[in-house]
This record gives C-alpha cells, structure tokens and sequence, in this order.
C-alpha cells in the first residue's frame, strides 16, 4: 500500500508547471512519472509518494517543502538544483542577464559573452533561490512580451482562422503561416512559418514554449468560442488572464460588452508609475507589468491619450512607429503618430545629438502610415509627437527641420507634462480635440505653461460657444414668441419647434454635435459628443439661464389675452 505525503498541495504543482510552459508529456519525460498518474495528482484525485514528490522537486529545481500546503514562503529554505538554475540564466538574454547583475552592484559589464554573464551571476549571488526566483520572473516576464505581442497582433484584426476543428487549426497571423495541433489538449503541438524567427531560434530550441503568433492565433479561437480558455494547457493563469483582459477590451470596442472604462485605477498607475518606467525602471516594469520598460512606457502613453479621449492604436513591433493617436472629435479628425522614448537619466537627447534621427521619424510618419492609408485619411495625418521622460531646450528648433522635411508638424511632450495634462483634463475635461489640436499645430517642445494657456483659450472658446447659441435662440424667440405668445402662454407649433431644434443644434455644430444627412434615406442626423459633457453642461446652463430671464421677462411685460379668455368673453357677449 503507498503511503502518501500529507498536506500536499496539487494546485502549487498545476501553477508552477504551468508558469514554465511544461506539458504533462514533458513531466513524463523528465520524471518517469506515468501521464495519467501525475494527471491525477494534478487534479488532486491521488496523492503522492515522496518518492514522486522528491521526482517533481528536482524536475522543476524546487524543495520538496514547496508543494507543501502549510509553506506559505515559496522561497524560504529553498533547495535549488544547479543544473536548473543554470537551464533558467541560460535562457535570459545579456541585457537581463547584466540587469540581475547591476542589481548587486556589478559594474563594467560591457564586452562579456553571455557564458561569461552567466558564470558572473552565478558567482555574484550566494543566496541562489533568491537567484532563482529574481531570474524565474525575468523569463515570465518575457512569456509575457510574447504573449502581449501577439494579443496586439489580435486585437488589430491581423488574425484570419482558415480552418478549424477538434483536431487541427490552420491560420494566417499577418502573412505568417501557424498550425496547430490537437488545440487544448496536452499533447497539442504547433508549427509557426520558417519567417518567424522566435519559432526557428527559440520556440524549437526550447528557450521559450511558444511565439507571439501562437498566442494571437490561440486568442482568436478563444474569442469566437472554438476553444475554452482554460482548454489551453501550455499557460498559466497569469497567462490566461491577459488573453481574457484582450478579448473584454474587443467586445467593448466592438459593443459586444458594456463595461466602463478604468479610468481612476488607470490614473493611479500612471501617477506611481509612469514617470519611474519613463525613466526606465526595469524592475517596476517586470515585476508589476511583466514587461520590459520600453513597452510598458509606450502602452502607458497609450492609455494617457485614450484618457483624453483620443482613440488609439498601438504597434510593439520593435520597427517602426510606436503609437497612432486619433482626434476622432475633431472636425476634421486629426492623426498623430507616436515615437516613445525612455532615458534613465531623465532626458532623451539623442535626437538633438543626431539630428539624422529626424529621416527615422519621416519614414515612420510618411512611409509607414501616411503613404498606406487611402482618400481623406492619408490628409489627417499632420502631426509627429516624441514622447519621453524629458528633453533638452535645443530640440525647439527641430520642428522646423522637420516640417521642412515632410510639411508634418512635430511635438516633443516630456512624460511630465503629459501627466499633468491628463490630471488636468480629468478634473476639468473642458478640451475638445480641436482646440487640443493647437497644441500640435503649434509643435515644439510642450510645458506645462502651455497646456494651462490651452484651458485659458477653452474657457474663452465656451464662452464664445455660449454666445453664438444663445444669439441663435434669441433671435428665433424675438421673431416668433412676440406672436405667438399671450399672458399665459407661449404657443409652438411642432413645425415651429423642430426649427428651433434644429437652429440649436447648428449653433452647436461642430464643437459639440455632428449633423448630417444619411446617405440612402435623406434623412437628418445628429451625433452628440458625450465625452464633452462638462462643455455641454458649461453651455447649456448658460442657455438655461437666458431662457429663464427670457420667461420671466415675458411673464413681467406680456399683456396680451389669452385665446381661453377670449373664447369667454365671446360665449357671453360681453362688448
């Protein structure tokens, strides 16, 4: 009879296994432990021995106390198997390999080969299950740069599935071919195209368990229900939960899901962290966002636009423009494209140093969005903006260069004022993008006295607003009312009042209304813009008033009889 080990905990197991992309047929493998007896371990319908136990610990290079229900310290008196340490350092790249050093203050890194990094590492740390643990997450941070690109292949339709069923999926990931074997199941395998050099270099030399076209195919087939999400055996959870987050973000875009935007967490954030991730604090940007600096800094810009109601789209390939913001509530739209830039010193001059840098930022402008697009799109876009965590006062002049160069505007926006602008703006959102769009127009280098003199010219801009609405509705009421009103009523016909409607919502157009006919019916339209629902209440309160003062003056000087007195005295002939 076994005797089992007690207080075993199987879901440690589940989520260590799958946080390192192992498949049950791996553990087989590794362990001599038979797939459908760790399955059941797995799944808690067995126990183990400590023979299996002890198997398991030196497979995944953890103590045996780790699956153990009552060790809450995963890394406290950790036994970590050598070997397996080494696997994992051999699997960072030199760039995360010097991070783990600069950590423990090692200096002149440069010039030392990756074995040389390794040795080095393993020769700096005497604690090596804190060794262990700091370079696991480093290597699930980068499983989750993969999966990140490839969620961004999905969510910018680059995804077709050409055919699916229980066992086979054929698909196409933006001209990369990727085929899937027995999709949610543990012996599923895949094959990415021979173009996919992630596929060629680490996928099939074990470095990684998967590319970022497997993820965007995988999310694709989730998102249209022919595969469950926890079907997929080679992610962990952490895993899942992005790909769930992806799919929630496209449903709401698309209207499929009603659920209000995170705007006070995605402040928060931003105020803790952004202007440290600028500054490019791999260690926040790992540990918290599970990616490196660079990409977390450019989602982050993202977000900052979409909180002034920019719509965004965003682009992780590591060639070529970062971000593209749209103003979609101007008349017409405006399209700025994005260059973010992190600097650990704070300032990013290397553009004012190499000015060539200028070439990179019109290809990207003008090659690489501009010339794609068709019709009326490729004229919204005018603007180029470099965002980072600062600049020096000498890349003023480059706007000049540059509009030489393509007829672009460009703007550099220290991450500093950017955060103030949002801040601002969500306590007062009294901008549209059009008279945002002065502060691109106007280019150069942004400060924080700028973006205040743009809410100075929006509070004049309402005014002015106010003004033009109340003249509209003033003149209509002193041509009409002065008829058609008597000591106690004014009187409209239908027709009447769908004209003042309609003269309402011109004088409105097109700061805070679109109006327009549809193109089969003829039929009027109009299109109110929520997101500037503090204007419209700056507006229309003002409007409010006005017609208030109107009735009262109406009520203080009107004399003329009502048609219901008349009517009586008519009935009874009074002369």
């Amino acid at each position: 009879m076994y005797r089992y080990v007690e207080n075993f905990d199987p879901s440690r197991l589940r989520e260590l296994r799958k946080s390192r992309g192992i498949t049950q047929t791996d553990i087989e493998e590794g362990t001599g432990i038979k797939k459908f007896v760790y399955s059941r371990i797995e799944q808690g319908k067995r126990g183990i021995t400590e023979e299996e136990l002890k198997k398991l610990a030196d497979f995944f290079g953890v103590d045996i106390s780790y699956f153990i229900a009552s060790f809450n310290d995963k890394n406290a008196g950790k036994e970590v198997c050598f070997e397996d340490l080494k696997t994992i350092l051999e699997k960072l790249s030199t760039s995360e390999l010097k991070l783990l050093l600069k950590e423990k203050g090692v200096k002149k890194l440069s010039g030392l080969r990756k074995n040389e990094l390794v040795g080095k590492t393993l020769e700096v740390y005497e604690n090596k299950a804190e060794l262990f643990q700091k370079a696991d997450e480093l290597y699930n941070s980068k499983i989750m740069e993969r999966i990140k690109d490839g969620l961004d292949h999905f969510y910018n339709d680059r995804v077709e599935i050409l055919y699916v069923d229980a066992e086979l999926v054929k698909a196409d990931v933006n001209g990369r071919s990727v085929v899937i074997y027995n999709p949610g199941k543990e012996d599923s395998e895949y094959r990415c195209d021979d173009s996919c050099q992630d596929y060629i270099y680490n996928v099939k030399s074990g470095r990684i368990p998967f590319c970022k076209h497997y993820i965007s195919v995988i999310t694709a087939l989730v998102y249209s229900g022919n595969l469950g999400i926890n079907d997929v055996c080679n992610l962990g959870n952490e895993h899942k939960e992005l790909i769930k987050k992806a799919i929630e973000r496209k449903k709401k875009e698309e209207g499929i899901l009603e659920k209000g935007r995170e705007i006070e967490k995605t402040l928060e954030e931003a105020r803790r962290y952004y202007l440290r991730i600028a500054c490019q604090d791999e260690i926040i940007a790992r540990k918290v966002f599970k990616d490196s600096a660079e990409k977390v800094f450019e989602e982050f810009t993202l977000k900052m636009f979409n909180l002034l109601e920019f719509e965004t789209i965003s682009n992780r390939n590591p060639h070529g423009w970062d971000g593209i913001i749209i103003g979609i509530h101007s008349t017409p739209p405006f399209i700025v494209v994005l260059e973010c830039k992190t600097a650990q010193s704070g300032i990013y001059d290397y553009i004012a140093k190499h000015q060539e840098y200028l070439l990179n930022l019109k290809m990207y402008a003008v090659d690489m969005v501009k010339d794609k697009l068709f019709g009326t799109f490729r004229n919204y876009v005018k603007y180029v903006a470099v965002v980072a965590p600062g600049f020096p006062k000498k890349v003023e002049s480059l706007k000049y260069s540059f509009q030489n160069m393509t007829g672009m505007l460009l703007s550099f926006i220290p991450g500093e004022v950017l955060l103030y602008f949002v801040e601002r703006y969500r306590e007062t959102p009294i901008l549209t993008h059009a008279w945002m769009e002065d502060l691109f127009r106007e280019g150069g280098l942004w400060t924080i006295e700028r973006v205040d003199k743009a809410f100075e010219r929006a509070e004049t801009m309402i005014n002015i607003l106010a003004e033009k609405v109340e003249e509209k509705i003033l003149d209509w009421m002193r041509q009409y009312i002065s008829i058609k009103s008597d000591a106690a009523f004014i009187n409209f016909d239908m027709p009447m009042f769908e004209e003042l409607s309609r003269e309402f919502f011109q004088a409105l157009s097109p700061e805070l209304v679109i109006t327009g006919r549809k193109e089969v019916t003829g039929v009027e339209t109009i299109r109110l813009r929520h997101d500037y629902y503090a204007v419209w209440e700056r507006v229309l309160s003002r409007i409010g008033k006005m017609v208030i003062n109107y009735l009262q003056e109406l009520s203080d000087t009107q004399e003329r009889t009502t048609e219901m007195k008349s009517e009586i005295i008519r009935q009874l002939r009074i002369s």
